[in-house]
């Protein structure tokens, strides 16, 4: 399935098949077009059908055509083009006949556990907040910035203290398979002030891993 649209518009995915069944927007609803395997294309709208617009469209042979022609019951002798806003139904256009090639990509990055560099320690992990990158096919390239809970030992008391605390991380994440998420990342802790001093891990570089599910295809 295809993220939100305000995602989709920054995403640029390319077909994985050579797809018919794409009808010009506001053009006569009987002639379909085809999309040649490997054409890229960027989604405008998901209300009910995909609406999208082709930023390249990749060359098909004469005689590869004809026989997708003789194929495929309704298309014409026309590929998309580059200049047209173009429909499809859902139905048709199945998760498997097309990838995500590269853009924007976003959500949330939590860390089970935080292996802090400074002593070997494993420190218990948390929700960083909200990050941004870039993904190219299966691999994106993140940044994340936000607040976190940092447990604080007070030295004269038995209880541990739970401090809010700024955190910021970058690394990369992997898809493997069709959903499941795997990564490396580094970040840094802060809590600043006299809790800052206390703190051991303030401004040391931590190491963990990042597992999940996406969503986008």
């Amino acid at each position: 399935m295809f993220p939100c649209v305000a995602k989709a518009q920054a995403q640029t995915y390319s077909l994985s098949i050579d797809q018919p069944g794409f009808v010009k927007q506001g053009g006569d609803p009987n002639v379909s077009y085809l999309g040649p395997k490997g054409s890229r294309f960027v989604i405008l709208s998901d209300t009910g059908k995909y609406a999208g617009r082709f930023k390249s469209v990749a060359q098909v042979d004469t005689e590869r055509f004809s026989a997708l022609r003789a194929t495929f019951s309704g298309a014409n002798a026309q590929t998309v083009t580059t200049d047209a806003n173009y429909e499809i139904s859902k139905e048709v256009l199945l998760d498997y006949n097309y990838r995500l090639e590269y853009g924007l990509d976003t959500g949330v990055l939590a860390v089970p556990f935080k292996l802090q560099t400074n002593d070997g320690t494993v420190t218990a992990g948390s929700t960083v907040g909200p990050y941004a990158g870039f993904r190219w096919r299966r691999t994106s390239f993140i940044g994340s910035f936000g607040l976190s809970l940092l447990p604080l030992q007070d030295v004269n008391a038995s209880a541990v203290d739970t401090k809010v605390g700024i955190t910021g991380a970058g690394g990369i994440i992997f898809l493997l398979g069709k959903q499941f998420q795997l990564g490396g990342i580094v970040g840094v802790d802060h809590l600043g002030g006299s809790s800052g001093k206390l703190y051991p891990y303030e401004n040391k570089v931590w190491l963990s891993l990042s597992i999940g599910f996406t969503f986008i295809k």
